[in-house]
């Protein structure tokens, strides 16, 4: 192989590597649709929820009261009489990102449960942001939220 072969062969290996990157950087468009959310008095918008693809899964809206000195079983029941849930534990990462200052800084109970031990469930403290495990009977705090899917 002359010189000539050879600088043709490494150029066609930094196209092929060059052609790569390109493909791996290229700019993707995100589609958010427009729209109106009515909240009622005392709901806070906390953001969105995605989806492993980046796009957005649904919305999560904080809704007003809090609950304190309550169990996870009661905790569950009084999010439900409030119009909604307990936060997952995504949802609350984001409720401390975005809304920190709407919670005391205490543990909050979270709708997850345990997976090994359903005599645990998951909660968050609202001022260190850490989430831990605690007993279903240990009385924490609780807030609702809803969930909005927009299409």
């Amino acid at each position: 192989m002359n010189e000539i072969q050879i600088l043709r062969a490494e150029l066609s290996s930094i196209g092929a590597r060059l052609a790569a990157i390109e493909a791996a950087v290229s700019v993707r468009t995100l589609e958010i649709p427009s729209c109106s959310v009515r909240l009622s008095v005392g709901e806070e918008y906390a953001g969105a929820i995605l989806s492993a693809d980046a796009s957005v899964a649904y919305h999560v809206i904080l809704l007003p009261g809090e609950a304190a000195e309550i169990d996870w079983k009661n905790a569950i029941a009084w999010a439900k009489e409030q119009g909604g849930d307990l936060p997952d534990r995504r949802e609350q990462s984001l409720l401390y990102t975005n809304l920190k200052e709407k919670f005391q800084g205490a543990w909050y109970w979270s709708s997850a449960q345990h997976g090994a031990d359903d005599a645990y469930a998951w909660c968050q403290h609202f001022s260190t942001s850490i989430q831990g495990l605690n007993l279903k009977d240990i009385k924490l705090r609780a807030r609702a939220v809803r969930r909005l899917v927009i299409q």
